[in-house]
């Protein structure tokens, strides 16, 4: 647990074997590859609350992750490549104006996700978005 510290970054030297990061209420405005990379046990990363602007970071090398909060940060757009065996996804209270298409089309064990307080239009949410099993 390093929540509510004055951290910029994931610091470098954190055991590869964690289950739960709890890096919310810092300053983190990107994360990288490498300080994800390795990380094959984690389950829950809560990075909500901090000034996030990008995460064109491949999240997609967390196996595990069943639990992603990134909300209250500063995105404009839905990270590229989610896990395949996210349960919840946390995203609101961002700036998102758009969804991609197909979006949680991989994410067959999600049973959660929340978009509340983002810049959403009719227009930014394309149709069958929600059309999966389940949610």
């Amino acid at each position: 647990y390093l929540q509510h510290n004055n951290l910029t970054s994931i610091p470098p030297s954190l055991p590869r074997s964690l289950r739960d990061l709890r890096v919310n209420h810092n300053k983190i405005e990107k994360v990288t590859p490498a300080e994800l990379d390795g990380m094959d046990n984690l389950t829950i990363l809560h990075l909500q609350d901090n000034a996030i602007t990008d995460m064109t970071t491949s999240l997609t090398t967390l196996k595990s992750l069943t639990l992603l909060d990134i909300s209250g940060n500063k995105l404009t757009k839905v990270p590229d490549a989610l896990p395949e065996h996210l349960h919840q996804f946390y995203l609101e209270s961002n700036s998102i104006n758009s969804l991609p298409v197909d979006f949680l089309g991989g994410l067959a064990q999600l049973q959660y996700v929340r978009m509340a307080h983002n810049q959403l239009t009719d227009k930014g949410i394309p149709p069958n978005t929600f059309n999966v099993t389940g949610l």
